[in-house]
């Protein structure tokens, strides 16, 4: 089963958000690096390995997944997110 990101291109998907030295990042989704379909590299039920984006520079990040997907075709009016509880760091 693959995650399923569905509704607006531009305020659903998988984002990195920077973060703080205490893991706090800005809620302004414009501020967020996008991970295209493209960059996603395995996408399972208990997976989700992609590319990061040439745009993110070393520093600490938080993995943000936000979807519209509601069941079978339906798309939800209210998109929700799903914030991971761990923060990444990227090196270069």
């Amino acid at each position: 089963m693959r995650l399923k990101v569905a509704g607006n291109n531009d305020e659903t998907g998988v984002f990195l958000a920077s973060c703080d030295e205490n893991g706090k990042y800005s809620e302004n989704i414009s501020e967020w690096i996008q991970i295209k379909n493209d960059e996603l590299i395995d996408n399972t039920g208990s997976v989700l390995l992609f590319n990061v984006p040439v745009e993110a520079k070393s520093g600490t990040y938080r993995l943000i997944v936000r979807t519209a997907y509601g069941s079978g075709t339906r798309i939800n009016k209210t998109v929700r997110a799903g914030i991971h509880s761990e923060t990444i760091t990227v090196s270069a």
